[in-house]
Order: C-alpha cells, then structure tokens, then sequence
C-alpha cells in the first residue's frame, strides 16, 4: 500500500540535485512523491510496484468484465423463451445454412455460364 509520508515526499528541486538519494528513498519506500511549490505534482514509483499495479487493475478489470456478463446472463435466462439448443445443434444448424449458401452460390454461377 503506497502512503503519503514525510519521509517519501521530495521536492523538485531534490529529485533534480539528489537523483541517487531520492532513487534510494523510492527502493525503500516504494515510492516518493513529488512536490512543486508545495502542491503535488508527480509520483515516482518502483517498477515491481508499477508491474503489481498494473496487474490489480487487469485483474480488477477482468472481474468487472464477469460481473457484467453475468449479470447479462441472468438477464437472459430470466427473459427465456424456455427453448434451449445445445452447441451441437447449432453447429448443425449453422452448417445447414453454409450448405445452402454454396448451393445457391452455386446455382448462380451455373446460371450465368449458361447465358
């Protein structure tokens, strides 16, 4: 957990003078905030604590992602029809409409060679 301390906040004018003491202050405190005419102005991070972050927000992301397609879900099933197919009888069904797309394709391009 990154917290605003005493001990990582810098100015400037510090990380500018300083690279290698506040670089220190960062591997030890994960990380140091930087100050501009006393207001906050950037935050310079360790790079495991970047990568860690960046994995919770996929990972938060992700789950937000599931939520919402379960709740779509639940969504659907409340709003069934009651008539269910498995995969196979989709694929059947999906198959038949190829099948009847390359005849009529077929059928099409026989038709304009003949004429």
């Amino acid at each position: 957990m990154i917290k605003l301390m005493k001990e990582n906040i810098v100015s400037t004018s510090d990380v500018t003078k300083q690279f290698t003491t506040v670089r220190k202050t960062v591997k030890s405190n994960d990380c140091v905030f930087i100050f501009k005419n006393n207001t906050p102005d950037m935050v310079l991070l360790d790079f495991e604590v970047y990568t860690d972050i960046l994995k919770e927000i996929d990972s938060l992301k992700e789950e937000l992602e599931n939520a919402h397609l379960l709740a779509l879900a639940k969504e659907r099933v409340a709003n069934a029809s009651g008539i269910t197919y498995t995969s196979d009888e989709v694929a059947e069904e999906v198959r038949g409409w190829i099948k009847e797309k390359e005849q009529a394709s077929d059928d099409n391009n026989e038709l304009s060679m003949t004429m």
